[in-house]
């Protein structure tokens, strides 16, 4: 299939209910079509047009046993026909959990990579000897989480989409490579605020000036206090805001991403810390598939 670099597709926007301000709405990538829903289809997108400007149709990337990217990749690679590797942090096991098994499905073959190698994945001397070692196919090779300047240039197509009355757009961070997007495609009147899901995020700020290819005099901030410990930590609180945002909005939220971005947000409405004449966008990056790696908390979740 010929990709087209034109395509953008439609967000559902629409207001959150909180006591405590008016301005709060929803930004629902989860509900985008195609093909990877959420932040990933424009995170990949000019990574997928310039593999095929290379003339390849193979896609390498890296991601853990339950990396929404290598789910989100899978699912674009055999979209538009191309085939794609995973290189996976760890050791195989088996059976396969459901990220994984979904990935198979759609046509993505796996590598493993030990914890201690995986540290050095961004070594290309390193990857290099070790891709031929072991014979891994040629193909376009994608940082994990999708993070460089091909998807900063896709996620900074967003803002276009999002409502011209934007004062504020809100994001979950993970590698840094939305909010660098979104802080690129800002308008004049607008600033973009990040919400930390690792726990010591300091660096995301340095990798996120990196990231920028130029810089830029748009506000932006990272937020460090929402990570409830840490990347795949899901304590109670977390699951119970999950369970009430459900119930009172009608909209269910991942375990890593948007539940602390929307328990963040929450929380300065409350505490009053929210710019009370801004309209404040939180986008809803999708990943709702991370809840088949928590089968117990799902379970409960979904008996509500």
């Amino acid at each position: 299939m010929l990709l087209e670099s034109s395509y953008l597709p439609s967000i559902q926007t629409t207001r959150i209910h909180n006591p405590f301000t008016e301005h709060l709405y929803l930004a629902r990538l989860d509900l985008l079509p195609y093909p990877a829903s959420g932040n990933k289809w424009f995170k990949l997108k000019y990574n997928l047009l310039e593999a095929q400007r290379l003339g390849l149709d193979t896609l390498i990337t890296f991601g853990g046993a339950y990396s929404n990217h290598l789910y989100a990749t899978a699912e674009a690679a055999h979209h538009v026909g191309f085939k794609s590797i995973g290189i996976v942090r760890g050791e195989a096991h088996e059976p396969l959990n459901d990220t994984l098994q979904h990935c198979v499905n759609k046509g993505m073959q796996f590598f493993y990579l030990s914890r201690e190698e995986y540290r050095k994945k961004t070594d290309a001397a390193f990857m290099n000897a070790w891709l031929e070692k072991h014979q891994v196919p040629k193909g376009f090779l994608i940082p994990e989480g999708g993070s460089n300047s091909f998807a900063v240039q896709g996620v900074a197509e967003l803002i276009d989409l999002l409502p011209n009355d934007t004062d504020i757009v809100a994001t979950a961070c993970g590698t840094g490579a939305t909010m660098t997007g979104l802080i690129t495609g800002l308008k004049p009147h607008q600033e973009a605020w990040g919400f930390a899901t690792l726990k010591g995020a300091d660096f995301l700020m340095q990798d996120i000036q990196q990231l920028l290819s130029t810089s830029t005099n748009r506000p932006w901030k990272i937020l460090l206090d929402y990570h409830f410990g840490g990347y795949a930590k899901t304590p109670d609180e977390l699951i119970a805001f999950v369970q009430q945002f459900k119930k009172e909005q009608g909209v269910l939220l991942d375990p890593i991403y948007n539940s602390k971005l929307l328990f963040g947000l929450f929380d300065l409405a409350a505490k009053g810390l929210l710019p009370k004449d801004k309209k404040i966008v939180a986008l809803h990056t999708g990943g709702l598939q991370a809840w088949d790696g928590l089968p117990e908390k799902k379970r409960i979740f979904l008996s509500e």
